[in-house]
């Protein structure tokens, strides 16, 4: 109602402005979302988007040492590219946290940098190469969660099931393209022994 922001926290592309009623793009940042966008809509997937940024070496928006698949996901699914803000409200249990949706999405509250037509035809291409999942069998816990390093560079090792019997410890830093590691995946079943 007086024209001020309802809180100085935004996505990683935009910065409060000091009379607190503005929210400023970051044009260096706002570029890689737009790349993020577009290489999404030229069929990439985000392990490559992510494995392209770490080898191109464009940095990330925090402090994090690389890119990683889980945040471009984070970008192409946050409506504030388009300038939506959802208020959120913390529901707090006896044993977690929960944020949750505060009334409806507020329209134009963030500048936005990507046009709605590119982000929901983004959406839809990434729907549209998502494949059907089988069946769900039972669940299945890595015994080697947290505790698994790579051997070359000590990047955590990621379970990968492939289907079939097929599972895999892999390096993330490997898989991002991070560190220049070169490690092999290992069998599961191999360091089960």
């Amino acid at each position: 109602k007086n024209g001020k922001k309802l809180t100085a926290r935004c996505p990683a592309w935009l910065k409060l402005n000091k009379e607190k009623d503005k929210f400023e793009v970051d044009r260096v940042r706002a570029k890689v979302i737009k790349k993020i966008f577009k290489m999404t809509l030229d069929g990439l997937g985000k392990g490559v988007i992510a494995k392209r940024f770490n080898s191109e070496g464009i940095k990330t928006f925090g402090k994090s040492l690389g890119w990683h698949s889980s945040y471009i996901q984070k970008i192409l699914d946050n409506p504030a590219v388009i300038g939506e803000y959802q208020p959120m409200k913390v529901e707090t249990t006896a044993s977690h946290r929960k944020r949750l949706p505060d009334g409806d999405p507020l329209e134009d509250y963030f500048p936005p940098v990507i046009p709605k037509e590119t982000f929901f035809k983004a959406k839809e291409t990434r729907e549209g190469r998502r494949i059907e999942r089988g069946r769900t069998g039972k669940r299945f816990s890595n015994l080697f969660t947290g505790l698994a390093i790579c051997g070359s560079c000590n990047g955590s090792m990621h379970f990968i099931n492939k289907g079939q019997g097929n599972s895999y410890l892999v390096c993330s830093n490997s898989r991002n393209g991070l560190n220049k590691c070169k490690s092999h995946s290992w069998r599961y079943k191999s360091t089960q022994a």
